[in-house]
């Protein structure tokens, strides 16, 4: 019982540098992605911002910082500037990132009968182990899809990426006939709203009311009213043909 166990204190001492590296790059990858996701909102992100949203304790949110900066992922400390800011092959490297994730969302979608709720999650998981043989195969067997099942652009194996389409739906006026082309997953209260007024990619709206305290639509001729936190996550575009 005894070399048993200390079989496994030596395995456990011979993974830990393995597994260490792998949440170290885990965290690489998704800070790249979130500073992307900011610099495309045009609020570029904070070291604080960032060490929020993917859990970094304060105590190693220099050093975390410091080495991407020593990969080259981030732009040199600026005097007065407290934002982070990709370098090209920070911003290719978070391109690829995004890329996985949109492609296995999509995939989600189309090829399993996950929960809409559960694709972020899923795809998640997946695009930190896709080598790019199987991003390459994936993309080809969805038939290089450009947009993922939420309206987001996916970019090419290049980093070509076109323009998010459609505006939020609080930025309409009433009377507008339009489409959704757009809806955001996070957070997941405000993306659960809209799933439950079975609103998808494509459906056609009439826009009635643009309030404070939310937006009123008409959809297959029922009357919905948004909060205003799902009708941020909404995006919509003028839609070709009359919606009830």
């Amino acid at each position: 019982m005894a070399h048993g166990f200390r079989g496994i204190t030596w395995l456990s001492e011979w993974l830990w540098p393995i597994r260490t590296r792998w949440k170290r790059r885990v965290l690489f990858e998704d800070a790249l992605k979130f500073i992307h996701e900011r610099e495309e909102t045009g609020q570029p992100a904070t070291a604080e911002e960032l060490a929020s949203a993917i859990d970094i304790p304060a105590k190693s949110l220099p050093s975390f910082v410091g080495r991407l900066r020593e990969i080259g992922y981030l732009e040199p400390e600026r005097e007065g500037d407290t934002y982070l800011r990709l370098t090209p092959e920070g911003r290719q490297e978070a391109l690829r990132i995004v890329r996985l994730h949109r492609l296995w969302e999509h995939y989600l979608a189309e090829q399993t009968g996950l929960a809409p709720e559960e694709w972020h999650t899923a795809a998640h998981r997946l695009e930190h182990t896709t080598t790019p043989e199987m991003a390459n195969s994936l993309a080809a067997q969805l038939g290089f899809p450009r947009f993922d099942p939420h309206g987001d652009p996916i970019p090419t194996e290049t980093g070509e990426i076109v323009q998010r389409e459609g505006t939020p739906i609080s930025e309409s006026k009433p009377g507008d006939v339009v489409q959704v082309c757009h809806i955001e997953d996070e957070p997941l209260a405000a993306y659960q709203e809209l799933l439950a007024h079975d609103l998808h990619l494509g459906t056609p709206l009439r826009v009635e009311k643009i309030r404070q305290d939310g937006v009123t639509v008409r959809h297959r001729g029922q009357t919905i009213r948004l909060s205003p936190e799902a009708s941020a996550n909404l995006w919509v575009k003028a839609a070709p043909y009359t919606a009830s």
